[in-house]
């Protein structure tokens, strides 16, 4: 929830000094992204299917809770690899 938070805060300073009225698309995509994300976390834990395109998305994040200082992306590794935190 704070995570929501102190991403909205931005958008609706912004959003009411320059009305655009923007922020609801905005919170709206922000819940489908979340909402995502963890569907897609739970599924890397549990088991469950995940769309082929995230074959290595399995493996790739539980080496993170077997080296927790590194891949701390659930799925995408893009920033583990520009921060170098993509562990070995």
């Amino acid at each position: 929830m704070a995570l929501f938070a102190i991403n909205g805060l931005p958008v609706v300073i912004v959003d009411f000094l320059f009305r655009f009225g923007i922020a609801p698309g905005i919170f709206v995509g922000f819940a489908v992204y979340f909402i995502t994300v963890e569907e897609i976390h739970w599924r890397i834990h549990l088991g469950e299917w995940l769309p082929p395109v995230l074959g290595a998305a399995r493996a790739y994040h539980l080496a993170h809770h077997a080296r927790s200082d590194a891949r701390f992306n659930i799925f995408l590794p893009l920033w583990d690899l520009a921060f170098g935190t993509a562990g070995d």
